[in-house]
């Protein structure tokens, strides 16, 4: 007998399990055994683990100590591109095989960013709230300037940031990328430049960020970062809010506004809406995933 333990939050358990339990159902002798992400109790996840050959998740924590009560696992499938949750020194010393999604959503979410990009550079909210009072007026707000010329840089050169440099391209835009693995040769072959974080910080217009989660990312954008930038660039976050360090004000979940200031943020929790000062730029942006953005945030 098999045992499959699936820890998974419960807006993906409220979409239901169908395909999956379809899927597995196929496989003979194996038993599938269903848990909520952080209303599940420590006590119940291990004794579910405790004769698991198999888990499946999104964003339960795969450490040192559950493994250790996980005797028989020897793979943990993750419904992500990153695999952040895992201490992988800890799973190679278990022998615990993991696997991650190679390919999810790398054209939506750079659909999304160059949605936002052009909303942000474009002052679509204020303008959008102009119409909404029965104002029409162009120069009530700030002019917009063209994107021709200007220059993006992205933090990462993955999947996504090379799907991005297609799109962004066609709007005229320098295309930079700041990354410790790519070559400036394969960051020409793709219309790009690989350039440092200081010329990044110095030149850059627009930032978006597209690292995976990391030790070495983990609050890569803090305070030193953001008051070396020179030219007060729009900043998209990507990889969630762990990416940057947290700000001495609340924390920037914000509101929901596409001009400046504007922050924003979105972690694994729905995003709150309210007003926050913005010290990073003109604008900052951490996008919840791509159509999670409410029609009607509060605040506003």
């Amino acid at each position: 007998m098999k045992k499959i333990v699936a820890v998974y939050s419960p807006v993906l358990l409220k979409q239901g399990f169908s395909y999956e339990k379809e899927l597995l159902s196929r496989e003979p002798d194996t038993q599938i055994t269903l848990l909520p992400h952080k209303t599940v109790t420590r006590e119940e996840l291990y004794e579910a683990l405790r004769d698991a050959d198999a888990l499946l998740t999104d964003y339960q924590r795969v450490d040192a100590d559950l493994l250790a009560h996980a005797p028989r696992l020897r793979c943990v499938s993750l419904l992500s591109t990153g695999y952040n949750v895992v201490d992988i020194p800890a799973a190679q010393k278990a022998g615990v095989s993991i696997c991650h999604v190679r390919e999810y959503c790398t054209d939506v979410v750079a659909d999304h960013t160059m949605a936002l990009l052009l909303a942000l550079e474009r002052n679509l909210r204020p303008y959008i709230s102009q119409i909404e009072q029965g104002v029409w007026e162009f120069d009530r707000v700030a002019r917009a300037p063209r994107l021709g010329g200007q220059t993006l840089c992205l933090f990462g050169l993955g999947k996504i940031s090379r799907a991005v440099i297609q799109r962004a391209s066609a709007f005229g835009f320098h295309i930079q990328v700041v990354s410790h693995h790519a070559t400036p040769e394969e960051a020409a072959a793709l219309g790009a430049r690989l350039v440092t974080p200081e010329e990044a910080q110095e030149t850059a217009d627009v930032i978006s960020n597209h690292m995976a989660l990391s030790p070495e990312t983990y609050h890569y954008f803090n305070r030193e970062f953001f008051q070396k930038l020179r030219r007060s660039p729009i900043f998209l976050n990507w990889a969630g809010a762990a990416a940057w360090t947290k700000l001495p004000w609340p924390k920037p979940w914000i509101r929901a506004g596409f001009g400046p200031p504007a922050w924003i943020c979105c972690g694994r929790k729905t995003p709150s809406w309210k007003a926050t000062p913005s010290w990073a730029g003109k604008t900052s942006l951490s996008p919840p995933t791509p159509g999670s953005i409410p029609k009607n945030p509060s605040g506003t």
